[in-house]
């Protein structure tokens, strides 16, 4: 049953759903709790499975799960087993609440207030956006929903002219004097600096409201970036041409300060108004019908106007290739091979189908770093090896400069995978429920993230990951840790001689013991 974790109280209207993890594509079973809070899931098949408990209002639980900072636990099903009296006690989520005033003290309506949580992506610390609310009529707003933890709060406000242009390709762009500055408000984290390592961090515990979150913006000087972008091939194209201007420090354009125009489509003339200071990336996108272009140029803002910025659309390199299978991938399916910008994130990223015959063609890749990945729905395969004229870029990555490519890439995507399995124990020897096991790999691989495999401990302490590329790791058994926090090497210097090395071999299996890290040694942030 589902009751509510301070008083007891049965919840109704709890959503349950359970989820396979030995599946290609996961099959949901689910139930909905009733107004005893009990429920009942029935003809589920032998497996490993997560279990997830939401509700509106409430902090989401998982199976095993004893703290929303920690993780779940696997549940292990085998023939005939019967789980019964299963209890979920759900957290009543946090509220965020404050009043936002402009530089006169006047409430700020319309303001956009983000509440912000650390967290850890690719080795490195960020600080991204859990939920944000926009200011009402006398500058309030209300954040809710939050899990318990360490947040953030930022408030930023469009000033003048607005800021943001969603409309790609627009007729026009404004005409204002080259000499022309402006004000804008400047991004403002609580208790009220624009430098979030300034900030201070609010405390939220499970069903608290904090009030009185007050943040007041300021006015900076802004200015404004202008200039046009061009085809490689002169008529080739103008029309739907984004431009996008983001901070080279927080190059993220799903989260953070950025700005947006569109170009003319007759001159391929642009503006992007209230720009602070700062070093940026300028990034002109344009796609139609399947096809894209990406360019780039990097851009600093300091005490005036830029102007005449030229981008220009160079057409990019077709560049074929062949993928060699190993093991039984062939009749996976469904293969595609792509590129990803190692500096630029998903912008000029290419992605093509592999065919029946291994080969691939990856069109228009323009200039730049990048990454290598192979996608499929084969759970338990990897990328062995890559190369372009001969070079290893697995690691080292692909360099495409002043149009100059390599004649092919050729890609060995392997099955022979092996396979780790084992028992977490307590320092008491009990077995460790949802326990967060991970094989970290050796130096030589440490940057790349697909090679990092986890799995999350069942009801015995038990633990099966498969499909792990052959090599030599460290295991790891956490009970608490921040997600992706195993990635960063200052994490894992504390804690390095507590890994059990392994040795995994080519459909080979392993079988190990480990000892929990605890909590209060994990030496994670929150």
């Amino acid at each position: 049953m589902v009751v509510r974790a301070a008083t007891g109280e049965p919840l109704k209207k709890a959503r349950i759903t359970l989820v396979g993890q030995a599946e290609k594509r996961p099959h949901a079973l689910v139930a909905i709790s009733d107004a005893s809070g009990h429920f009942s899931i029935e003809k589920v098949p032998p497996g490993r499975y997560s279990m997830d408990v939401e509700r509106v209002g409430y902090v989401s639980q998982s199976y095993g799960q004893d703290r929303p900072d920690k993780p779940g636990a696997t549940l292990t099903l085998e023939p005939g087993k019967k789980m019964t009296e299963l209890l979920f006690r759900l957290q009543s989520a946090g509220v965020i609440a404050g009043h936002v005033h402009d530089e006169d003290g006047e409430p700020a309506q319309n303001a956009n207030v983000e509440v912000l949580r650390r967290t850890h992506s690719s080795g490195k610390i960020e600080v991204g956006a859990v939920g944000n609310a926009t200011t009402n009529d006398l500058g309030e707003y209300r954040v809710f929903d939050l899990a318990p933890g360490r947040y953030y709060v930022r408030a930023t406000m469009q000033s003048g002219l607005s800021l943001f242009f969603s409309s790609f390709g627009a007729e026009s762009v404004s005409n204002n004097s080259p000499q022309q500055t402006a004000t804008s408000y400047a991004p403002t984290y609580y208790p009220g600096t624009t430098d979030l390592n300034r900030a201070i961090a609010l405390e939220l515990k499970a069903g608290e409201e904090i009030p009185e979150i007050d943040l007041s913006l300021s006015l900076n000087r802004t200015y404004r970036v202008h200039g046009h972008v061009a085809p490689a091939v002169a008529g080739e194209f103008l029309s739907n041409i984004g431009v996008t201007l983001l901070p080279r420090d927080e190059f993220t354009p799903w989260g953070g300060d950025f700005r947006q125009s569109g170009a003319d489509p007759k001159t391929g003339e642009f503006e992007i108004t209230g720009v602070p200071p700062g070093s940026y990336a300028l990034v002109a996108f344009w796609q139609d019908e399947g096809k894209s272009r990406t360019a780039f140029q990097d851009i600093d803002v300091q005490d005036a106007n830029v102007d005449d910025v030229s981008i220009i659309f160079r057409p990019g390199i077709d560049i074929p290739g062949h993928v060699t299978f190993e093991g039984r991938t062939e009749a996976d399916g469904h293969l595609t091979v792509g590129l990803v910008g190692r500096d630029r994130m998903f912008f000029g990223s290419r992605e093509a189908p592999v065919k029946s015959d291994g080969s691939f063609l990856l069109p228009g890749v323009g200039d730049g770093d990048y990454s290598v990945h192979v996608g499929s729905s084969c759970a338990t395969c990897y990328l062995k090896t890559a190369a372009a004229g001969g070079a290893d870029i697995l690691e080292q990555g692909l360099r495409i400069s002043s149009g100059a490519a390599p004649p092919s890439l050729e890609i060995v995507y392997s099955n022979n995978t092996g396979a780790v399995n084992g028992v977490v124990t307590r320092q008491d020897g009990l077995p460790a429920a949802g326990a967060l096991v991970v094989l970290v790999p050796d130096a030589t691989f440490r940057k790349n993230s697909e090679r990092y495999q986890k799995a999350t401990t069942d009801q015995y302490g038990a633990f099966t990951i498969r499909g792990v590329a052959p090599g030599n790791y460290s295991a790891f058994a956490w009970e608490k840790i921040e997600e992706g926090a195993y990635e960063d090497p200052e994490f894992l210097k504390p804690v390095e001689k507590m890994g059990e090395s392994v040795e995994v071999e080519e459909n080979g299996k392993n079988t190990i013991q480990l000892k929990l890290i605890p909590a209060t040694s994990d030496q994670s942030q929150n």
